[in-house]
């Protein structure tokens, strides 16, 4: 299986035969830097690929032959996450949301209605910018310590999942993960509701591409994304599916 690991050992190894090599021939520059235009390459890919599981085993996908998937929601909390609560809350439906630190002072009270409505808690980071992937394993830690710690004087209850930023994963975040005991959730299908196409197009780029397990990403921070998780409630049972919440898909205990 390709990991970073394996990548780093097989490289290093490379490495060390082209040096050995060059003293006896004239290995050409070019040859060295397209090796590490190569390994680049395979570090990007497997951060950029979650469900690679390059760095570290994400769950992207239930292993049931059912119709069953599960919704994801990331970003909130906003105000905005309560119009998918109250879609939610009439279809009896329940959810898992993938909270950011930083948006969770002043919405207190929406993270406690999740909790009491039967909806899964997850650490999303508390920064979510884009620098970062670019932390330290220490600050990583710091980071996912200070969203657990607000979800749990809200919640009372220490979250097992963790949603990487953006989907990217690094040796830093990977490492920060393992020593947490958090389990890593990635997705199957990416609805693009960030992209704001509309309605339409992304709950039909939902529903053609739908398998049993499925995990659906979705953002409740988005305006709109409310008509598309209506829609999808409305049409799945046409489809035979059946929404069940992401702890029963792939059979994990969410807390601690």
């Amino acid at each position: 299986m390709l990991n970073h690991k394996h990548t780093l050992v097989f490289f290093t190894t490379l490495a060390v035969v082209l040096v050995a090599i060059d003293w006896s021939f004239d290995v050409p520059g070019w040859f060295y830097a397209a090796i590490v235009l190569l390994f680049i390459s395979v570090e990007a890919y497997g951060a950029a690929n979650i469900a690679a599981g390059f760095h570290i085993h994400s769950f992207c996908k239930g292993t049931t032959g059912k119709k069953e998937i599960a919704l994801t929601f990331d970003d909130g909390p906003t105000p905005q996450s309560e119009k998918i609560l109250d879609l939610l809350k009439a279809a009896n439906v329940k959810a898992t949301f993938f909270l950011i630190g930083h948006r969770i002072a002043g919405h207190e009270s929406i993270v406690r209605r999740m909790i009491d409505e039967g909806h899964t808690i997850g650490n999303h980071s508390f920064a979510h910018n884009y620098w970062y992937d670019l932390k330290t394993k220490k600050n990583m830690l710091a980071d996912l310590k200070r969203t657990e710690e607000l979800i749990f004087s809200i919640s009372g209850k220490r979250s097992k999942f963790f949603r990487p930023p953006y989907g990217v994963t690094t040796p830093a975040l990977s490492n920060a993960i393992r020593l947490l005991g958090y389990q890593s959730i990635g997705w199957s299908m990416r609805s693009l509701d960030t992209q704001e196409k509309g309605t339409e197009f992304t709950t039909k780029r939902i529903v053609e591409r739908l398998q049993p397990g499925a995990i659906v990403l979705l953002h409740d921070t988005v305006k709109g994304t409310e008509f598309v998780v209506q829609k999808l409630l409305s049409d799945l049972p046409a489809k035979g599916y059946q929404v069940v919440p992401l702890p029963q898909l792939i059979e994990k205990e969410p807390y601690v």
